[in-house]
């Protein structure tokens, strides 16, 4: 199972991707929804209603959130050694190069721009599950067993 942390606080963009991981995404996954950078912390860290919270495997971060902004969540992320592994995907409706480069100096694994077409969006997806869920071998967690998978393409 491919679990997959979404965190934006635009209802509108989450149900845009949340629809759009429905359509087109073709093997299991779970996509859990925090609505900002406090609500992610508590499902990573598994506090309060999300002390059963799974790790995921790949986040989805929007940069532009109010209280905990993105780029201050994913420092949070990625100065943490139990969290530092999960790759996060930057998202923004922004193309700035210093908002890029800061992403990246952050440790962000890649930023992407919103898309602003239905089109767009769904390569986004189709994209995402071709990358991440299908090509990356991913880091397994200290409570996994290190057992080699091999998918069938």
């Amino acid at each position: 199972m491919f679990r997959i942390l979404l965190v934006d606080d635009s209802a509108d963009d989450v149900s845009l991707l949340t629809g759009l991981m429905k359509e087109n995404i073709t093997r299991p996954y779970e996509v859990y929804v925090a609505t900002g950078g406090w609500d992610a912390l508590d499902f990573l860290h598994c506090h309060g209603p999300d002390r059963d919270a799974p790790r995921p495997n790949l986040i989805l971060l929007d940069i532009n959130m109010p209280v905990m902004n993105g780029l201050e969540l994913l420092s949070r992320i990625k100065s943490d050694p139990e969290l530092a592994l999960i790759p996060v995907i930057m998202l923004s409706s922004s193309n700035s190069p210093a908002e890029i480069r800061r992403a990246y100096a952050t440790h962000g694994n890649c930023y992407v721009q919103k898309p602003t077409s239905l089109d767009n969006s769904q390569r986004l997806i189709q994209a995402m599950q071709a990358f991440w869920m299908e090509m990356v071998v991913l880091p397994p967690y200290e409570d996994e067993t290190a057992a080699v998978v091999t998918r069938d393409r």
